[in-house]
């Protein structure tokens, strides 16, 4: 007896179904893996950028930002033009707080009030196919470090009380 006369196709249409089930799977895992990759180095770019502040110049504070800002994401191999405009909610942003920080001095042990550093990058991502779902088709996000610079000036350049200043190799003065 036969029950299924007229099934022919039918394993045809169920690997086809199956094929485009596992294609959109893969590709929603390639875009997540894109995002974490590009989180990551937005992020060591706001960390790296905080930390050149950190050793700055006060009155460069902005300047020296953007500048290490800009370099490790043109390293990183990401585009800088992702970078939004600078504002007070928006894009890329630099702070100096000499004040309090939640309405507390954080002071060091000579009761020095501690400087504090605040990067923030505001970058765009284009997602994958969007348009086909009628959707904007870019993701927003910040990525931010923040850093407390050390008090003790004096020791940024030697180990300790005393020992001889750190000499680039091959640079003439020595001391």
């Amino acid at each position: 007896m036969r029950l299924f006369k007229k099934n022919n196709g039918q394993a045809f249409i169920e690997g086809l179904i199956a094929v485009m089930i596992i294609t959109v799977f893969m590709f929603a895992l390639i875009q997540v893996c894109i995002i974490a990759v590009n989180d990551t180095l937005y992020n060591e770019a706001a960390f790296m950028a905080v930390r050149a502040v950190s050793v700055a110049q006060s009155g460069k504070i902005k300047e020296t930002a953007q500048k290490a800002a800009d370099k490790m994401i043109r390293l990183n191999g990401l585009s800088s033009s992702n970078i939004s405009d600078s504002a007070d909610e928006e894009g890329s942003k630099t702070t100096n707080w000499n004040g309090t920080v939640l309405g507390k001095d954080i002071k060091d042990h000579s009761g020095i009030n501690l400087k504090k550093y605040n990067v923030k990058i505001k970058y765009n991502m284009r997602l994958m196919f969007s348009s086909l779902f009628g959707l904007d088709g870019a993701r927003t996000q910040w990525a931010r470090a923040r850093m407390i610079k050390s008090p003790d000036e004096e020791f940024y350049d030697k180990a300790y009380p005393g020992a001889r200043r750190f000499v680039k190799i091959g640079n003439d003065n020595k001391q």
